[in-house]
């Protein structure tokens, strides 16, 4: 029973009462008597309003006047100046829409009826009113009404509030829940509605671990409710299944709330991860695999290798890496485009895919090398490597056509077993790469071994050496004498390099410049070289000007690249203070034809600053006549391969005796390398070669050597130069 329905009863009562003891001749006061009823009212703590059937006011307690602020205990209800009625949305109440006044028309109780009284300041005090008709015993008509009136402006503010709450908690994306210390669910927002597939009717006043158990994994589920009942927060990634079966990660946080020390419940706050995973995953994905040809790279493949070689299986790792290089596409890329350099790769690497045994993995390893990890699960056992990698290699060096162009690529493929020596893929890499670079040279499949292992740790001893000795600035060089073979008067000097290693051993020359080409200092070394061996010729000419000493120096192929050759050797010149019809620049013909005309260019140039120029190792190559014609040479050098078989070797006779007769033709001079016994020395003579360096004479001298070499050697008159329009590199007789 309600308040109204209480002071209506109540008011009945007191007249029955009031009646029955009048008749019993008991003086009691007059049972309509306000201040009766007036007493009984006041006691209630909530507002007390009887009005009759034309709206004025019977009876008020203090409660009813303060809040509605109606100044009089009875008749007409005014409100104060000003002051007006509001509906629940703050519309103006009409008269006839008084809680009141529709009960007693509609002759039934209005419950719970909000209604706003406005000030003149515009603040609203917020009344909720219950209004019960009151009707005399056995009537039908009510003759008055009883309106209880309670305050909840308050409450109307926390509900504001709370809705207000509510609507920016269904604003946000991540999905709400709350629950109570008791473990009750008190709130859900729209996006908990849509990630979990519920509905608030559903789920609150719920046990939260009823309602999540269906979406959760036990163990999880055991772990997250644990953490509640301790009173901890929680966070971590949830797999859920939800009602149409699907499985999503969420990433919740459980935090607990407390009022004071007091702990009153918990709010999880989760959010579907499933959009941010599947990026992570794509990026994961692109940072270890190519993006051409959606292979692993080599990233992804040192991370395969050593989870190989980390197992812990107790016997060693039975592994092997296959590297398949179908070398540079510079010319295709040239001639049709990258794009068509890209199709090339993508075809080979299809083609590598449908080769490799199921279990073996493929990774594209450089920008034209592919790598085959081969854990040994498959049917190729690993001794058979070799010839899994010869396989794979004819695969692609086979003929094909693309783009309606024929393409044969230089296949060439690397194969490298683990044994217990191999500590990490980084190492296994090294083998590889230079059983790879044994493999380049001819297009074939090398594999590893130790040989190999012993090259590749010269090979990194001598680029160590090589750059000790660039950056120092200081370069050990050797002179061999060059002779005229008819009175053996020494007129000049090849310069060789001469490296000792760690060990105290002379390093072949050609060791030494493929470590600079390694390093990519060939052309630094080159140049140091120059400017040691002019300065050292300086020396000796200044030491025995009469004998006009000249000396030869290697050119390498770096260096007739480099358009400021020309102005480096005229400055090194310069610097030394060496005339340069004493310097003899040797290039060797397969330098020379890698482009004539450049090549005939930047000798043109030299030849202007007055050097001497010779082709060395002539007749290895495969120039023509007509573009040795073409080059102002000065000098051919012959091969050390057409003197050794001399006088025994008839074809070795012509072929010096054509290049002889090539010589005079082109007014060339002519030097023979690698004499080493007087029979090749009278042989030479007869074919007329007037100058020649060999074993035979001396090996290499150091500056210091040769300079006192040139001392002891009496002088004679030179009777045939070297280059017959280049006196400078003749001998010169004493006078």
């Amino acid at each position: 029973m309600n308040i109204a329905e209480t002071v209506a009863a109540g008011v009945a009562v007191l007249g029955r009462a009031h009646r029955s003891l009048r008749r019993r001749d008991i003086s009691v006061p007059d049972a309509a008597s306000p201040d009766h009823h007036r007493a009984v009212i006041d006691a209630m703590g909530e507002g007390v309003l009887v009005q009759d059937t034309e709206g004025r006011v019977v009876l008020t307690n203090s409660s009813a006047r303060g809040l509605v602020g109606i100044e009089q205990e009875y008749g007409p209800a005014t409100l104060p100046d000003g002051w007006s009625l509001v509906d629940a949305h703050g519309e103006p109440l009409s008269e006839d829409r008084f809680p009141g006044r529709r009960a007693l028309r509609e002759r039934r109780p209005v419950v719970g009826h909000v209604i706003g009284l406005r000030s003149t300041a515009g603040d609203i005090r917020w009344l909720e009113v219950s209004a019960h008709p009151i009707t005399a015993a056995g009537g039908h008509q009510p003759y008055a009404v009883v309106s209880a009136i309670r305050d909840v402006t308050v409450q109307r503010q926390i509900e504001e509030r709370l809705r207000m709450e509510s609507r920016l908690l269904d604003s946000v994306g991540q999905a709400v829940v709350a629950w109570d210390n008791e473990g009750l669910i008190t709130f859900i927002n729209k996006a908990a509605e849509g990630l979990y597939g519920c509905t608030p009717a559903t789920v609150l006043g719920t046990h939260i671990a009823d309602t999540i158990s269906p979406w959760i994994a036990p163990a999880l589920l055991a772990e997250v409710i644990e953490a509640a009942d301790a009173g901890r927060g929680w966070e971590g990634e949830i797999p859920i299944r939800r009602p149409d079966g699907s499985t999503i990660p969420i990433w919740t946080t459980n935090t607990p709330v407390f009022e004071g020390e007091r702990l009153v419940g918990y709010t999880g706050v989760s959010v579907d991860i499933s959009e941010r995973k599947a990026t992570d995953a794509l990026i994961a994905h692109r940072a270890c695999h190519d993006p051409l040809t959606d292979l692993p790279t080599r990233g992804a493949l040192v991370g395969l290798i050593d989870g190989h070689l980390s197992s812990d299986s107790g016997s060693p790792p039975n592994l092997s890496l296959i590297l398949v290089d179908i070398g540079p596409l510079d010319v295709q890329n040239d001639a049709f485009g990258h794009e068509f350099g890209d199709r090339i790769i993508l075809r080979c690497a299809q083609s590598l895919v449908d080769a490799v045994h199921e279990g073996d993995s493929l990774a594209r390893f450089s920008d034209h090398t592919f790598a085959v990890c081969c854990s040994h699960n498959s049917e190729e056992s690993s001794s058979d490597t070799g010839g899994y990698g010869d396989r794979l290699r004819a695969g692609l060096a086979r003929s094909f056509r693309l783009a309606g162009i024929d393409l044969h690529l230089q296949v060439s493929a690397a194969v490298v077993s683990t044994t217990a020596e191999a500590r990490d893929a980084a190492e296994l890499l090294r083998w590889a790469d230079t059983a790879l670079s044994r493999a380049r040279r001819d297009g074939t499949t090398q594999v590893y071994d130790q040989t190999m292992r012993d090259e590749l740790w010269r090979r990194v001893q001598l680029e160590i050496l090589v750059n000790r000795v660039l950056d120092d600035g200081r370069v050990d060089l050797g002179y061999q004498p060059v002779v005229r073979l008819d009175d053996q008067q020494t007129v000049g000097a090849e310069t060789l390099l001469r490296l000792i290693d760690a060990e105290g051993v002379a390093v072949p020359a050609r060791e030494v410049i493929e470590a600079a080409e390694r390093s990519g200092r060939i052309r630094e070394l080159g140049d140091l070289i120059l400017r040691t061996a002019c300065t050292d010729a300086a020396r000796w000419r200044r030491a025995a000007p009469e004998m006009a000493i000249w000396v030869a120096v290697n050119v390498s192929a770096a260096q007739l690249d480099d358009p400021k050759f020309s102005s480096l050797v005229t400055h090194v010149l310069d610097a030394a203070g060496l005339d340069p019809s004493a310097l003899s620049l040797e290039i060797t013909e397969s330098a020379l034809m890698r482009d004539p005309v450049r090549s005939a260019a930047l000798l043109a140039e030299l030849k202007v600053g007055g050097v001497t120029l010779c082709a060395d190792d002539f007749g290895t190559g495969y120039s023509s006549l007509a573009q040795l014609k073409a080059l102002p040479l000065d000098v051919l050098k012959i091969d050390r391969s057409f003197v050794e078989g001399l006088p025994e070797n008839l074809e070795d006779v012509a072929i010096i005796q054509a290049i002889m007769a090539l010589a005079d033709a082109l007014g060339l001079g002519a030097v023979a390398e690698g004499i080493e016994s007087e029979a090749q020395l009278r042989q030479l003579l007869e074919l007329g070669t007037a100058c020649g360096q060999g074993w035979l004479w001396s090996g290499a001298l150091s500056c210091a050597e040769f300079e006192a070499r040139l001392s002891s050697e009496p002088m004679v008159r030179c009777r045939r130069p070297l280059a017959p329009d280049r006196s400078g590199l003749a001998g010169v007789s004493r006078s």
